[in-house]
């Protein structure tokens, strides 16, 4: 099987990647499955958030950075490989975190694109092809920015009651 290459846009940067091996794709699929099992269960709408909740640090360092090592993942317009926390850092900032998600997605959409589609359509009944990205990113920034809010004001000093 022949590997493919594939760019991709976000923001004001461009991305190159290769697509997964048919058993490296399903050794993924298999641990993407069950955090995707949890956050699509409560239905289309909620799916973004749902699914964010259920990715924490171990996810990102051993899911996610994982398949974008497996994929050569490259932002070409930094010319910085990002298959690592370390190679997030210098391509991403506080302010476009929520565009490491989108390029997540897209790395995701290109190589498990139709496991995910099917899975959805026949374990939830709805349509994958249905997501609109501004909607996604929407809902990526208010997620995130609602995580800092609550650190902030968790880190506030606590002031006694009069």
């Amino acid at each position: 099987m022949s590997v493919n290459i594939k760019t991709f846009s976000v923001g004001d940067r461009q991305f190159q990647m290769f697509t997964l091996q048919p058993f490296a794709a399903v050794q993924h699929s298999l641990k993407l499955k069950k955090i995707l099992e949890r956050g699509l269960g409560k239905g289309l709408d909620s799916n973004v958030v749902s699914v964010l909740e259920n990715i924490d640090e171990k996810t990102l360092t051993e899911v996610i950075f994982p398949i974008l090592r497996d994929t050569a993942l490259t932002c070409t317009s930094a010319e910085q490989k990002l298959q690592s926390p370390n190679d997030m850092n210098e391509v991403f900032s506080i302010e476009d975190m929520d565009e490491f998600f989108i390029v997540v997605w897209e790395v995701l959409k290109a190589n498990f694109g139709p496991f995910f589609q099917k899975m959805a359509k026949n374990l939830f009944g709805f349509d994958l092809a249905e997501i609109d990205l501004d909607k996604l990113r929407s809902q990526i920034k208010q997620t995130l920015d609602k995580a800092k809010a609550d650190k902030e004001t968790a880190s506030l000093p606590k002031t006694p009651a009069a």
